[in-house]
């Protein structure tokens, strides 16, 4: 059996902004952490295993890793740019890689037992895919899988014609297809440990979202599938406010359908840019601090707020939101699903689990729907995943 580790690395994400992979901690790039980690854990558990590029063919891509691969004496491949599937079964084939781990190249601060552990179970057993559970802050694991698996992941999505971004992902929405392991014997994290890494992500990682309308890639995209699932709740005579609404393509979206959006930021910068950026007769943005909102009592039909109550103090927070909702207005959030009691984000102040959120909103709140998210794959039934996106209705 072949094993080898892939790290899956890109210059520019899906929402068009620079990868995290070549942003800089300690004047070196965040993928080249990862990969001097993977030859250290080679060397800790006198492991021999191959170390695989995988990168989107783009110029950028192209000209920054081959460099780096050449620099580190392992291998590279190019391939489809929006069909990670495809672009990891041709880099598996060419390579001669039965059985894989599969790391983000920005996941520098991976748990060596951790990892090691999971190398050992996935060549013992075999699994098409094994992983620590999706609610785990990322970053400390990795996913384990076989090129047979992704061979027959593709079969069943042949008459699909769609590309697949995020294989694992659509591995576990064919239930009881696919052999999924999820490990939960997952070692005790130290706050020593999750400080260190907080401070090497605040060296690179922004407080709010990049996002670029005419680089990113709609189907890998999260920040842009989050809003389109949202408009699917929205009306055509709904006044809505985005709150927290960053580079303002959210806000944009909206204006689309409903009668009047209003993009809301704390940031004068940043509302300065979305004007700039996105224009409609039916859109303005705002200066609004989603604690203290500038807005009467019953003005909105809708609130929006995005990847936000994570980052803010959640009892101001929601009593705003509520206040300037009309009553029976509708609330859509999203924010990142852990039940694990401790955030690696530099920025978040709390990260929620499922029973913790549906308890907070339940004080000003009715849940209507609860969407799990895995990767950027939205799901109708089922509630659990990395993050969450809640439909709510003011009581």
């Amino acid at each position: 059996m072949s094993f080898g580790y892939i790290v899956q690395a890109a210059y520019s994400n899906w929402s068009g902004g620079r990868d995290d992979c070549v942003k800089d901690k300690d004047n070196l790039p965040l993928v080249e952490h990862t990969i001097l980690r993977l030859i250290e854990i080679n060397k800790i558990n006198d492991f021999a295993f191959p170390i695989l590029l995988v990168c989107p063919d783009s110029d950028q891509a192209k000209k920054y890793y081959s460099v780096l691969a050449d620099k580190h004496n392992i291998s590279v491949f190019f391939g489809s740019v929006e069909n990670v599937l495809q672009r990891l079964v041709n880099a598996c084939k060419k390579h001669g890689i039965e059985y894989f781990a599969r790391i983000n190249g920005a996941f520098w601060y991976i748990d060596k037992p951790l990892f090691s552990r999971l190398v050992d179970l996935q060549i013992q057993n075999k699994y098409d895919l094994l992983r620590v559970p999706t609610s785990y802050p990322k970053g400390l694991s990795a996913e384990f899988s076989s090129l047979h698996a992704l061979e027959r992941l593709e079969k069943l999505n042949e008459t699909k014609g769609k590309p697949i971004s995020s294989p694992f992902a659509e591995m576990e929405n064919y239930q009881g297809v696919f052999n999924v392991c999820e490990y939960v014997n997952l070692p005790e994290i130290s706050k020593k440990q999750v400080a260190f890494i907080k401070a090497g992500r605040r060296q690179y990682e922004p407080e709010q979202v990049e996002f670029d309308p005419e680089k990113m890639h709609a189907v890998g995209s999260i920040d842009y599938q989050r809003y389109k699932k949202a408009l699917t709740y929205l009306q055509p005579s709904d006044v809505v406010l985005d709150i927290a609404c960053g580079s303002g393509y959210g806000s944009h979206m909206i204006s689309k359908q409903c009668h009047t959006v209003i993009g809301g930021d704390y940031n004068q910068t940043i509302v300065d840019k979305c004007i700039e950026n996105y224009q409609a007769e039916n859109l303005t943005y705002e200066l609004a601090n989603v604690t203290s909102l500038p807005y009467a009592a019953s003005t909105f039909d809708v609130v929006v707020s995005m990847e936000t109550i994570e980052h803010v103090d959640e009892d101001a927070y929601l009593s705003e939101i509520a206040r300037v909702l009309k009553p029976k207005g509708r609330f859509i959030l999203s924010t990142p699903q852990n039940e694990w009691g401790f955030t690696l984000v530099p920025w978040h102040v709390k990260e929620y689990g499922l029973d913790e959120i549906k308890e907070c909103l339940s004080k000003k709140f009715k849940i209507l729907k609860i969407h799990g998210i895995n990767s950027h794959i939205i799901s109708d039934n089922n509630e659990t995943g990395d993050r969450m996106l809640i439909v709510a209705e003011k009581h």
